[in-house]
């Protein structure tokens, strides 16, 4: 149960939702769900394995869900998640009473300063 862990974990995340076409006419399509989490709050993902990546020069951890994460997404979406962005190619959501892009730079900037 990831999404619940991440919750009670109280980390800051996000779950992507997109859709890749396979033709321009768009009939067949591909629904794909990722978590991406700030690349800062790596240590409280103990026995999860996320990969790395990158948003908008942020680093990031980030993976795919498994259909069984998706349910749980799906389950528990309605009480703890806000829909951020949603158009033909995908939704955003970002969990309730948080702000993802404000959260990521005071946490990176935390961070960067804890290197200096």
């Amino acid at each position: 149960m990831v999404i619940a862990k991440l919750i009670k974990n109280d980390i800051d995340f996000i779950v992507v939702q997109y859709y890749s076409y396979l033709t321009y006419g768009k009939f067949v399509q591909n629904e794909s769900w990722e978590i991406i989490v700030p690349q800062s709050q790596r240590k409280l993902l103990k026995g999860e394995s996320f990969g790395n990546s990158e948003l908008a020069g942020v680093k990031m951890k980030s993976r795919e869900l498994r259909v069984h994460e998706i349910a749980e997404f799906k389950e528990l979406r309605p009480t703890h998640f806000t829909t951020v962005v949603k158009d033909s190619t995908g939704a955003v959501y970002e969990r309730v009473g948080k702000n993802f892009k404000t959260n990521i730079l005071k946490i990176n900037q935390h961070a960067i300063l804890q290197t200096n």
